[in-house]
């Protein structure tokens, strides 16, 4: 619990403009500040050069949303375990993690390749200029299955 405080209060120190959500310029204009840096450092338990790096792919992850930055519930929810020893069963976890993704990407590779395979070309040439005019015809195009696009955050008990 302290822990989690800990880092709540590290997210409103960096989040200067108040809209709850911790950006780039944030980060790094916070980071400028040695002392701060240090502190932070201390909390995270990680060498300073290494929280820009960290912080960065955190902000930087696409979640689908329009809002440039990341919220203090996922801030602390994603640097809470950054603290923790790598335990085999850590070890286990990113592997499964790591498998599902790759399971729901050849999913999609599949249907990407029987769309491109399915596309028949037809070249000719008409119309008022002397450019090539390509049509695609009789495209059967497979919708990707939508459990394909959907990540589950932990793995089966």
């Amino acid at each position: 619990q302290m822990q989690i405080e800990a880092l709540s209060q590290l997210f409103c120190d960096f989040d200067k403009s108040g809209d709850g959500y911790v950006d780039s310029a944030e980060v790094e204009a916070a980071m400028q500040d040695e002392e701060f840096a240090q502190k932070a450092a201390v909390l995270l338990k990680m060498p300073k050069r290494d929280i820009l790096d960290v912080l960065q792919h955190l902000i930087d992850k696409d979640d689908g949303s329009d809002i440039n930055g990341v919220p203090m519930e996922k801030f602390v929810e994603c640097l809470i375990d950054s603290t923790a020893a790598v335990t085999e069963r850590s070890i286990m976890r990113v592997e499964w993690r790591m498998g599902e993704l790759l399971q729901k990407l050849n999913i999609i590779e599949t249907s990407m390749t029987q769309t491109a395979n399915s596309l028949k070309r037809t070249n000719f040439s008409a119309g008022p200029g002397d450019g090539e005019v390509v049509r695609y015809s009789d495209a059967i195009q497979q919708p990707i299955p939508e459990d394909a696009l959907q990540i589950e955050d932990e793995p089966p008990k």
